[in-house]
C-alpha cells in the first residue's frame, strides 16, 4: 500500500485543508511523509512553506513538482486542487 493511500495520509491532508493559513499541519504532514518513505513530496511541501514566506513562491514549487505552484501562492495554481483530490 501506497503512504498516500493510508488513512493517517488523508487525515493529515484533512488537518491541512482545515487549516490552510497555518505551517504547522504541514511540516507535520511532511514530517510523516519522509518517514514513510515519500522525501520529495516532504521537499515539495516543505519548499512551499519556505517560499510562501519568502516571496520566493511560485516558481521555486514549480521547478520541484511538474509545474504545480503552491495553495498559499497569491498566484492561480492548482495545488488546491491537488489537496483535495487526496481527502
Amino acid at each position: 500500500m501506497k503512504v498516500t493511500d493510508t488513512d493517517e495520509y488523508r487525515a493529515l491532508c484533512r488537518t491541512v485543508l482545515d487549516h490552510p493559513t497555518e505551517d504547522v499541519p504541514r511540516l507535520v504532514l511532511a514530517d510523516y511523509l519522509e518517514e514513510n518513505g515519500e522525501p520529495t513530496y516532504a521537499e515539495f511541501i516543505r519548499t512551499q512553506i519556505e517560499a510562501a514566506n519568502t516571496d520566493k513562491c511560485c516558481d521555486t514549487c514549480r521547478s520541484l513538482i511538474g509545474g504545480y505552484g503552491c495553495a498559499r501562492c497569491s498566484r492561480a495554481c492548482r495545488a488546491g486542487e491537488l489537496w483535495a483530490s487526496v481527502v
